[in-house]
């Protein structure tokens, strides 16, 4: 079922109208349209790679990563893609055109973020696997980038990790494999060893600061936690380190408070995890990362990954075996909800097993009311200007508040039928040829200006 998101700040009124809308332009820039310029993306989420070049073309092709993975003869120039790792990547397009000539787009730089589940309980800190670590994300997180030294084998060195968090701690769970635990150096960075480092701000800075923290966890040494930051304290973080007939795990939690940091759905936080090994006490001869390509992480927190914290637990019974579903016609007035952590599900009257529409009021205290007009296939309208039109599909709503202000921005999604993608689609590319415009993706539009709203905020 596809579905949209974006958010919106309301000032004075209540009633919000919008509409989303596939957009043309007769102007083309032979360049990346999306994604934007060092975009962050969830793990899993679809991912619109678009490119505007100007007709008559002969083929573009699409490399992510330095890999060719699509192209096309035909606009839309668009392509949804999900299937990417998270990391740090990049995308650029070669354009062809038919008289000979060829394009090269500049190289967009953007990141996937490793998603972390809010958890209602706490793990036991015992090196063991609870079932509570069932409920963290389904990204396994590998570390797998080798920084220095040669792998003698794949038994030499790998692992991945799970995280897992509540309002008091962060929770880790490391399974590392190692053929040769060693610890019989002056240096634990010369030793096996796990290191956690934490931009808890993630503002990517280029030397450390008060918000950014490595730990280091080293193999062999109960209790001991090594911190490269005078001014971090770690009273509190508690682990525990059980081996295996394949290496060791290392399940740790760390509090919030020691950052001086109060947890959100949807913070994001400067991350890195990477492996020491030492297999013949002569120091450190293998070492590996989670998302750094370098290692430089000691002193340079800006090549940290990214992880964002996901608040989604589901607190109320009423939303259970409930499905995410579109409308097909106009339904007034809904007001029967559900919630699911940050999110209240407002769901179809007429029935009750389907959520048609959703917020995610985030730190408003608010009473929404929802009334969702969806007119027929065939009942579009073009907006047309000098050198742009708009190809509107017939799916509107309006938000009207109840109880409470809105003060601060909140994020909606609603439901369509992906057969009325395909109509839209097909429709405006007819449109576009028939007008010698160019067309541009699936866009977010207000179809009503009202005094007192100010600009809407994308996702």
């Amino acid at each position: 079922m596809p579905k949209h998101c974006l958010n919106f700040l309301r000032t004075t009124y209540a009633l919000l109208v919008f509409t989303f809308c596939i957009s043309f332009s007769s102007i083309a820039t032979n360049t990346m349209l999306s994604p934007l310029q060092n975009a962050e993306y969830t793990y899993g989420q679809d991912i619109l790679f678009e490119v505007d070049a100007a007709a008559p073309i002969q083929s573009i092709f699409l490399y992510i990563d330095g890999s060719l993975l699509f192209f096309f003869t035909s606009p839309p120039y668009t392509v949804l893609f999900n299937s990417l790792g998270v990391g740090s990547h990049d995308v650029y397009a070669v354009i062809n055109y038919l008289d000979g000539s060829k394009v090269t787009t500049p190289t967009v730089d953007f990141s996937i973020v490793s998603p972390v589940n809010k958890v209602a309980s706490a793990p036991t800190i015992d090196g063991l696997i609870d079932p509570i670590w069932g409920q963290a994300s389904t990204y396994t997180s590998v570390v797998g980038v080798q920084l220095s030294g040669i792998s003698q084998s794949a038994n030499d060195l790998g692992g991945e990790f799970r995280m897992i968090w509540d309002d008091n701690y962060l929770y880790c769970l490391v399974e590392v494999v190692d053929d040769v635990g060693v610890n019989d150096s002056g240096a634990i960075s010369d030793d096996d060893g796990v290191e956690l480092y934490i931009d808890i701000n993630n503002d990517k800075a280029q030397s450390y600061g008060t918000d950014d923290v490595l730990l280091t966890f080293p193999y062999g040494d109960p209790g001991v936690i090594e911190s490269n930051s005078p001014s971090f304290s770690t009273s509190g973080i508690s682990y525990s380190l059980t081996d295996n007939s394949v290496g060791y795990i290392l399940e740790l939690q760390i509090p919030w408070a020691n950052f001086s940091y109060n947890p959100q759905g949807g913070d994001y936080i400067g991350f890195d995890l990477m492996l020491n090994d030492d297999d013949n006490g002569l120091g450190r001869d293998l070492k590996k990362s989670w998302a750094s390509k370098t290692d430089d992480a000691w002193s340079n927190p800006s090549v940290f990954g990214t992880i964002i914290l996901v608040d989604d637990l589901v607190n109320d019974v009423f939303c259970e075996n409930k499905i995410y579903s579109y409308s097909t016609q106009s339904t007034s007035l809904i007001q029967d909800t559900c919630l699911q952590g940050a999110w209240t599900h407002y769901l179809d009257p007429t029935n009750p097993s389907k959520i048609l529409f959703s917020v995610k009021k985030k730190d408003n205290n608010v009473v929404l009311e929802v009334d969702l007009v969806v007119e027929p296939m065939g009942n579009d309208a073009f907006i047309s200007g000098n050198d742009a039109a708009n190809y509107v599909l017939g799916r509107h709503w309006e938000v009207e508040v109840l109880e409470g202000e809105i003060t601060s921005t909140v994020d909606i999604r609603f439901y369509f039928d992906s057969q009325q993608l395909v109509y839209l689609n097909n429709t405006a590319s007819g449109y576009a040829a028939a007008n010698g415009l160019n067309l541009n993706s699936l866009r977010w539009f207000q179809s009503l200006k009202r005094e007192g709203y100010d600009q809407l905020q994308f996702d």
